[in-house]
């Protein structure tokens, strides 16, 4: 049960003493687990693929992986581990994307480009519900 609002500074609860604190949790992140070499493809192009974990204490509203550069041509992103992923991806203006709801785990991403030894621009970003 609440207490009333005194000052709109503070919500009292019964038997509460003092202020509480509420403790922010900090923003998620990610951390590259794994790195590969550069695979070329039989047909002349190239796929860098690498691992993340998402590094956070409850998982995000949503991760947008996204991918873009000169030649790149296609973008993957599939959970390591098992298990329903909600994803929408699409191409806007040079940039591939692939936004995940509720992201948690590790995620290997792909990203297949023409120019090989170029390394494609990767970014990864995080929103709350």
């Amino acid at each position: 049960m609440t207490g009333p609002i005194t000052n709109n500074q503070e919500i009292i609860t019964q038997g509460q003493v003092g202020n509480n604190t509420i403790n922010q949790a900090p923003p998620p992140t990610f951390r590259v687990v794994q790195r590969n070499s550069p695979k070329i493809n039989e047909d002349g192009t190239s796929t860098f693929s690498q691992i993340i974990e998402v590094v956070a204490q409850s998982p995000p509203g949503n991760m947008l992986v996204a991918a873009g550069g000169d030649g790149v041509i296609r973008l993957g992103v599939v959970p390591t581990e098992s298990g329903v992923m909600m994803t929408v991806s699409g191409k806007m203006d040079d940039w591939f994307f692939e936004r995940i709801s509720n992201p948690f785990g590790k995620y290997s991403i792909y990203v297949t480009t023409t120019k090989p030894g170029v390394d494609p621009d990767l970014r990864v970003e995080f929103n709350s519900r």
